[in-house]
């Protein structure tokens, strides 16, 4: 079975209005760190300021140049669980739980070039498995230590077994 996503790259909070709540408030986080800049500061990542409930799903990645690359820096708990292990310290490719890692690297690619978050929507709710449920909505939302350059990207991942995550959101 084909799975099916509504991706687009996040300009503005509008964009997420039917998005679960928990992601526009990420892109408004994002939003807020950036300030006038470009892009965020990657140094104003601060895990002790993000909110509690966000890290289990959080992931860190940093973007390696020459040869390029991304190496997984954090990875939240419940990330670690929906994977089965835990790839923090790897690159991406070497623990890509997919067959076809390019389409990962698509993602990130996507956030990289455009320098703007990258939103994603399962819209069929597939899952890998009973144990593994896919993640359902993403943003990847990029960083840069010099204002330019994005060195790193920070995903917000959801799947639909999580708690109370519907309030406000529309449900496919």
């Amino acid at each position: 079975m084909k799975v099916e996503r509504e991706r687009f790259v996040v300009k503005s909070p509008d964009c997420l209005a039917d998005a679960i709540p928990v992601l526009r408030e990420t892109f408004e986080y994002w939003e807020k760190m950036k300030g006038d800049r470009a892009l965020p500061d990657s140094a104003d990542i601060d895990v002790l300021r993000i909110p509690r409930d966000w890290l289990p799903h959080l992931v860190l990645v940093d973007v390696e140049t020459d040869p390029f690359d991304l190496r997984y820096r954090l990875v939240g708990t419940a990330i670690v669980a929906w994977l089965g292990f835990d790839p923090t310290g790897r690159t991406v490719a070497e623990s890509s739980p997919f067959k076809d890692s390019d389409r990962v690297f698509d993602n990130y690619r996507t956030a990289i070039e455009t320098r703007c978050p990258y939103f994603i929507n399962r819209t069929d709710l597939q899952r890998d498995s009973e144990e593994h449920p896919s993640a359902r909505w993403l943003l990847f939302c990029p960083f840069s230590s010099d204002g330019e350059t994005v060195d790193r990207i920070m995903v917000h991942a959801r799947h639909d077994r999580d708690p109370d995550l519907f309030h406000g959101a529309r449900r496919d």
